[in-house]
């Protein structure tokens, strides 16, 4: 929900904005914890990411 503060008074502007499906990547090594990705470099070479929800590239998006 949306409010508006009007004089130090709250009251419902609008519907807030829908909830957004959550979108999970895999990486293709698996998963691994926190320690294993910090005992060596991290490359992002292969990765390619768009913030357009229809992308048909195979991007990811953010």
């Amino acid at each position: 929900m949306a409010y508006l503060n009007i004089l130090n008074k709250s009251t419902l502007n609008s519907k807030g904005d829908p909830q957004i499906t959550p979108r999970i990547h895999l990486h293709p090594d698996g998963i691994a914890s926190g320690t294993y990705w910090m005992r060596q470099a991290i490359l992002f070479d292969k990765l390619k990411l768009t913030n357009n929800p229809f992308d048909q590239n195979g991007h990811k998006n953010l």
